[in-house]
């Protein structure tokens, strides 16, 4: 078995080291900040050395860093060519919501033109109701009130 740090720390260091930015790796990973931070931290537990500089102007690569950050750079775009030699042409990721039409009207529709620019590939489906799909075909389920969970 190899031993590795886990792939999600490696990958939060890859948008560290590209942005120079906590704050902004947070962002593009839709995380926290300090999420970021203690990925960070853990990493550079595990191999022993810092990868940042933590200065008042920003983010800088140590030595180690700098000389990391272009082979995991390089292995993340393997594994991406490789998941994408295998994986169906076209394939659509489909997200399907239920929720009540009043929150979906006022707060989803509000964020539906920014959800479909980052993220072209997924699918979306919103009702109000279940009609005749199953829960196991609903991926996310909105309810107010008191209402027992069917």
């Amino acid at each position: 078995m190899r031993q590795l740090p886990s792939l999600n720390m490696l990958r939060i260091f890859e948008e560290v080291a590209r942005h120079r930015s906590f704050s902004q790796a947070a962002l593009s990973l839709n995380v926290t900040q300090g999420a970021v931070s203690r990925q960070i931290k853990q990493l550079e537990d595990y191999l022993g050395v810092a990868l940042f500089i933590r200065t008042p102007q920003g983010l800088s690569l140590t030595d180690s860093g700098t000389a990391l950050s272009p082979h995991l750079s390089e292995a993340f775009d393997h594994i991406e060519r490789a998941l994408q030699a295998v994986r169906v042409p076209n394939l659509r990721q489909r997200l399907r919501i239920v929720a009540p039409p009043t929150w979906a009207t006022r707060w989803l529709s509000a964020h539906l033109r920014a959800f479909v620019q980052r993220y072209p590939d997924i699918s979306l489906s919103v009702t109000n109701s279940l009609g005749h799909d199953s829960l196991a075909e609903i991926d996310c389920h909105i309810r107010f009130g008191l209402e027992a969970a069917s």
